[in-house]
């Protein structure tokens, strides 16, 4: 005669569904801490970037239709019943999170980030934001951390809100009511640890011409640019290369000359307008082009 076997409850993918009943009452009072701290009329975030928006529809459909007290709730939910909880930060750029059923219980369940808008933010600009959110998720594997996640990408948002500001304040400052503001040639020489990473190369030199600035960058161990250009264009290209978080990256030397007279920027330079690109081997090679061009000094900041 055959055997009568016991029923047992379901899994999602080999994980025990008590388990994942678990991990979403975890989360669910990690989602209630989050409203506490970051609540619809909460300050903590400037006006452009409104407070944390829980996407609350699958837990009331579910959950509070079924019992006043959660808990109980969430233990009589079996595994396809389970809501998947979610939540966004930022409006222009807005990121996306969602959370794995068998977060924070299982290393390896990390809180999923999508970009949801992008704004005009390049392909590299996002990859090197979603190193840095990856880094803080693999920092604390294996339990709650929505909150240092969201700290980290709020972190981000105001650093590039700022380099945004410092931009349009350095277009806008060249012309007050139609009378052209005295105006400072800087030139600053920038030490990185290493450039090597092709798109990060491509970045730099980008990201320069988009300045309206002028000089060099030589790739590999160590990196070094050199940029020349209106002073406020090259403080906001340079704040923009420190938000990034690449490694080491410190400005080394920097010369500031008041524009004269009629003097544009164009008339003070004293490299050319474009970006030249050096190779590894490129070092002693732009130490001759800005001796060249009466900069010696500054390339000499390069060893401080």
């Amino acid at each position: 005669m055959p055997q009568a076997t016991e029923e047992k409850e379901g899994s999602e993918d080999g994980v025990d569904s008590a388990l994942l009943r678990g991990c979403l009452q975890r989360q669910l009072d990690e989602l209630e801490a989050l409203e506490l701290i970051y609540p619809p009329t909460s300050p903590s975030f400037p006006p452009s970037f409104p407070a944390i928006c829980i996407e609350e529809t699958s837990r009331i459909a579910v959950l509070s239709a079924l019992s006043v007290d959660i808990k109980k709730s969430v233990q009589f939910l079996s595994s396809r019943d389970l809501p998947c909880l979610a939540l966004t930060v930022g409006t222009c750029p807005r990121l996306g999170i969602s959370l794995p059923a068998s977060y924070p219980e299982l290393r390896g369940s990390l809180p999923i980030i999508r970009w949801k808008e992008g704004g005009n933010l390049s392909t590299l600009a996002k990859n090197e934001a979603m190193q840095r959110f990856t880094s803080v998720s693999l920092s604390h594997d294996g339990g709650e951390h929505l909150l240092p996640l969201i700290q980290e990408m709020q972190s981000w948002l105001e650093e590039l809100e700022k380099a945004g500001q410092e931009t349009h304040k350095a277009a806008s400052a060249q012309c007050v009511g139609g009378v052209a503001k005295f105006l400072v040639v800087c030139r600053c020489l920038i030490y990185f640890h290493h450039i090597i990473n092709k798109h990060k190369r491509e970045f730099i030199i980008r990201e320069a011409l988009a300045h309206s600035l002028g000089g060099y960058s030589k790739y590999g161990w160590p990196g070094v640019v050199v940029v020349e250009g209106e002073e406020q264009q090259v403080k906001a290209y340079v704040r923009l290369l420190q938000s990034l978080r690449w490694k080491e990256i410190r400005v080394r030397g920097e010369e500031r000359e008041l524009c004269t007279g009629d003097q544009g920027v164009d008339d003070m330079r004293r490299l050319h307008r474009g970006f030249e690109e050096l190779d590894e081997r490129g070092l002693s090679l732009l130490a001759l082009r800005l001796r060249e061009a009466g900069l010696g000094s500054l390339f000499a900041t390069l060893m401080k």
